[in-house]
């Protein structure tokens, strides 16, 4: 992970088409070359831009030209379990909700994915006022670390005294936060479980405002099979991912109604 100092043209990041003109540009110019100087990189795919703020409903899909928007996310988490997806439906997913309609298509990403070419999903995470740095409920990482080498989550557990808790208040408008949510080649650490530290609030903090957006990254490079956690011997989860999503539904809105409930108290 990495915190860049990254000024932006855009002026208000519920606008998708200042996202699509100005902001995507910015990244594929600016950002990754910073995040991966040392890589050959053959595809970038920007894909789930997402605008959270405290209160925010869930609304809003980029399939229909509209931006999604959300609540923050107070619960630990790693956005997406890519193991427990196939080839196709990761594909699918990615391709769907890119930030530029038919930019990319399925079959020629199925075919690099299938060939083993290493892959990795960086999120790509910025303040959204643009008057104020990140008063309230700042971005919080867990930077993962594991006891058997070239073995990752699910297999093992995080060893807790080695992994390390980060976090980022009074992030800047001018500033963005890099952080890898999974790389195809378990050597690279990634998984980094992340959240809004909501209990954080400065004197005179706005409620808090975020942007954020993945990108898909696909390297000129075949992951070895010691090292390939998309293998198709990769452990697979027990629940299935419409079970998974309630249950996390369920998390997010009994906390959501804990925010609300302060909001309310703040307005009063």
């Amino acid at each position: 992970f990495e915190l860049q100092h990254a000024p932006t043209r855009v002026t208000d990041f519920k606008d998708l088409e200042q996202i699509q003109s100005r902001y995507i540009p910015e990244l594929r110019e600016h950002i990754l070359s910073l995040a991966f100087p040392n890589d050959s990189i053959e595809d970038v795919i920007f894909w789930h831009p997402m605008y959270r703020g405290e209160g925010e409903d869930m609304n809003g899909n980029i399939q229909d030209g509209r931006l999604p928007t959300a609540r923050i996310a107070p619960l630990a988490h790693v956005d997406t379990d890519v193991g427990a997806l196939s080839t196709e439906e990761l594909v699918t997913m990615i391709t769907k909700n890119q930030i530029q309609a038919g930019e990319f298509l399925p079959g020629p990403l199925n075919a690099k994915i299938k060939e083993g070419k290493r892959f990795a999903i960086l999120n790509l995470w910025r303040n959204a006022n643009t008057d104020q740095p990140v008063l309230r409920a700042p971005l919080s990482v867990l930077s993962t670390r594991y006891n058997i080498p070239e073995k990752a989550f699910p297999n093992v557990r995080p060893n807790g005294p080695t992994s390390r808790w980060y976090c980022f208040p009074r992030m800047t408008p001018e500033e963005c936060f890099l952080f890898l949510q999974y790389d195809r080649d378990v050597s690279q650490p990634s998984d980094l479980w992340h959240c809004a530290l909501a209990s954080i609030k400065e004197e005179g903090a706005k409620i808090r405002k975020s942007f954020d957006i993945r990108a898909f990254i696909v390297f000129d490079e075949v992951v070895p099979p010691q090292r390939d956690r998309f293998s198709n011997k990769r452990t697979r989860p027990s629940l299935t991912k419409e079970e998974s999503g309630c249950f996390c539904d369920e998390q997010a809105v009994a906390e959501d109604q804990k925010v609300k409930a302060i909001i309310q108290g703040l307005s009063e």
